[in-house]
């Protein structure tokens, strides 16, 4: 089951084509929030203190704040892909999107590696990896927006504690990660969009792109490193923190103005 959390206000928002956003303010601003995983798929899983932690759960919560504090500003509208723990397929993720208006996708993750072997840990931000585009009537610059929303957010969780995750060395600037499908972003064959250039690896993106909506995915902390889920998801609070860091950023992207 899907469910559109909606709320408009009658006050222009300051967002401008020029921004390179969109090709017209829109009126109200959609944005799609998508916690990521649910039902069957739980995402990452690991003991903590005795008790299983599952990504999907976390990925909800944040969801969930995020929303309910994105509503407190002027001229925005919320709709999230899944409504609790259900199984929703990335396709349909990006469908349900584009048939409710969405001007932008923001898909809510944390990150994982092997916690017996690794001591990664920090944030990252998904971004397209290449400019090209099926459609410019909703964005028309979804690389460069995608990258200025990134850095925004990756500016607010680092101000938290977060450090800049390394993963992905050669693909990651700065947590910025672009990620390519093809060898080189550790996929076994390439795939190509129509002209020609490497697709996406993450199907978020790569899925959302057909419908010129511009997508980025925020993995905000490891749930694999003891330190990581201590200090910033080991409780409602802590999530909630992540939440409220994501939502300024946004906030600042969009020019957003509170109630």
């Amino acid at each position: 089951m899907l469910m559109a959390a909606v709320v408009a206000f009658n006050v222009s928002t300051s967002v401008t084509a020029a921004d390179g956003f969109f090709m017209t303010a829109p009126d109200p601003i959609v944005i799609c929030l998508d916690p990521g995983h649910g039902g069957s798929a739980d995402g990452a899983k690991y003991e903590h203190n005795g008790t299983m932690i599952y990504e999907k759960d976390l990925n909800w919560t944040i969801a969930c704040y995020l929303k309910d504090e994105l509503l407190t500003y002027q001229n925005v509208e919320i709709i999230m892909v899944r409504d609790g723990d259900v199984d929703i397929e990335n396709q349909e993720r990006a469908d349900y999107a584009a048939e409710n208006g969405a001007d932008y996708y923001i898909s809510i993750h944390n990150n994982a590696k092997d916690k017996n072997a690794d001591t990664t840990r920090g944030c990252m931000v998904l971004c397209p990896v290449g400019r090209f585009q099926y459609s410019t009537d909703i964005c028309p610059n979804i690389y460069d927006s995608t990258d200025f929303l990134a850095k925004c957010v990756m500016d607010n969780l680092c101000a938290l504690g977060l450090g800049v995750g390394d993963d992905f060395p050669g693909l990651n600037e700065g947590g910025i990660v672009r990620r390519p499908y093809s060898p080189d972003g550790g996929a076994k064959q390439t795939r190509e969009y129509p002209d020609g250039t490497v697709a996406d690896y993450y199907s978020q993106i790569r899925f959302t792109e057909e419908y010129g909506i511009p997508a980025i995915v925020i993995e905000h902390a490891y749930i694999s490193n003891d330190d990581d889920y201590d200090e910033y998801l080991s409780s409602d609070e802590k999530l909630k923190t992540l939440a409220m860091a994501d939502a300024e950023a946004i906030a600042k992207a969009f020019h957003l103005v509170k109630n």
